[in-house]
C-alpha cells in the first residue's frame, strides 16, 4: 500500500501547512500477481507434471515388462531341472504347481524348483503352463 502526503493550506494561513495522509490502494508492479498470472502458473505446473509422470509410467511399464521376461527364463529353467529329474515335463492338468509341489506320479522330484510368489507377474496375474507335447 502507498502512502501519499499532500499539504494543505487553509485560506489567510498561508505561512501554517497542515499534513494529510491519503492511502493510496492502487497497487504497484511488485505487490502481487494477478488472476491471470495465477492461472497461467498453475498451468504450466499441471503440464510439467504431465509430462513427468507419463515418463515416469512408462518408464514403470517398461521395467515391468523387462522383469517379466527375466521370470519366463527362470520358470523355463526351473521346468528343465524338473524334467531332468523327473524325466518328462509338467502335464498341463499340474501346471506349474508341480514345480512346488510333487505330483503323485512325478518320481524323483527333488523340489521345490521355485518359490510360490514367483509364479505371478509383475502386474499381480498368475502365470500359467500348458504341456504342448
Amino acid at each position: 500500500m502507498n502512502i501519499r502526503t499532500i499539504g494543505l493550506r487553509r485560506k489567510g494561513e498561508e505561512s501554517k501547512s497542515s499534513l494529510l495522509l491519503v492511502f493510496d490502494r492502487r497497487k504497484g508492479p511488485e505487490e502481487g500477481m494477478t488472476i491471470i498470472e495465477i492461472l497461467i502458473v498453475i498451468a504450466l505446473i499441471g503440464t510439467i507434471l504431465t509430462i513427468i509422470m507419463t515418463n515416469v509410467l512408462n518408464k514403470n511399464n517398461e521395467a515391468k515388462i523387462d522383469l517379466t521376461t527375466v521370470q519366463e527364463k527362470k520358470i523355463g529353467e526351473n521346468l528343465d531341472f524338473y524334467k531332468l529329474h523327473v524325466g518328462r515335463y509338467p502335464k498341463t492338468e499340474d501346471g506349474l504347481m508341480a514345480l512346488l509341489q510333487a505330483p503323485s506320479e512325478a518320481k524323483n522330484w527333488r523340489g521345490p524348483y521355485i518359490e510360490a510368489d514367483k509364479l505371478e507377474d509383475p502386474w499381480g496375474q498368475k502365470l500359467t503352463y500348458r504341456d504342448i507335447s
